[in-house]
């Protein structure tokens, strides 16, 4: 795959599909190392353990096309909080990357020298986020309240993928309560609104929602912002 150069400020996100047929699940499982294999074995569902081989090789070949190098020779890192990165010493630049998976698809955020945090989210009917939404902020929860009981589960998605995107961003997951910052979803852009986190990240990050799927919520949190995102289909 051949890839456009990743221009400072820009972020490039790929989504792909998860549910890869027999010979490609093979090649892309020779790009993992130990540990990556050791947590496929330990998924109690076949189902889930392919989708971490796909979702895990495929990162492993998209990382390579910007490092320009081999994927199974890509070392991963955790940071001081455990947020992943890469080892590129050679780099003149550090590349950041944020990916997500929801169901049976994946996504990857990349850029240069600038944090950033990805999530996505299949929007379920079903889902109890009632419940969930009793951890947000006040502020969140009011406004989830308020709105008529049809738009409440879109709602509830979206600002979901944001809160969790600006953690992954910081390299917190959920870690951090729920409740130490709001985001409000009530306009074109997202934004986050306060922090107890820190002070002075609402004026730090940017959210941005991302339309990759019908049927899922996504949106990308980045330090300092970005001047371009584009967003393409991975096909291998």
């Amino acid at each position: 795959m051949s890839v456009a150069p990743l221009a400072p400020g820009d972020v490039q996100i790929w989504h792909y599909g998860l549910d890869a047929d027999v010979d490609r699940q093979a090649q892309l499982a020779l790009l993992l190392d130990e540990q990556e294999r050791r947590r496929a074995e330990r998924f109690r569902f076949e189902e889930h353990r392919r989708r971490f081989i796909v979702r895990r090789g495929v990162l492993r070949h998209i990382l390579a096309c910007y490092m320009r190098m081999a994927p199974e020779a890509i070392c991963f890192t955790n940071g001081t909080s455990g947020k992943p990165g890469v080892d590129s010493p050679a780099a003149p630049h550090a590349l950041k990357f944020s990916a997500s998976s929801s169901q049976a698809l994946g996504a990857v955020a990349l850029t240069y020298d600038r944090e950033l945090g990805l999530d996505l989210e299949q929007v379920r009917p079903d889902a109890d986020h009632e419940i969930i939404a009793r951890e947000f902020s006040g502020h969140e929860a009011a406004g989830l309240r308020h709105l008529e009981p049809n738009k409440r589960t879109a709602a509830f998605f979206d600002l979901w993928t944001c809160k969790e995107a600006y953690l992954k961003g910081k390299g917190l997951g959920l870690s951090a309560p729920l409740d130490q910052f709001t985001i409000a979803i009530d306009s074109a852009s997202p934004r986050l609104t306060w922090s107890a986190l820190d002070a002075t990240d609402p004026d730090r990050w940017s959210l941005y929602r991302l339309n990759l799927d019908p049927g899922f919520a996504a949106c990308l949190a980045v330090a300092g912002g970005c001047q371009n995102i584009r967003c393409d289909r991975y096909i291998w």
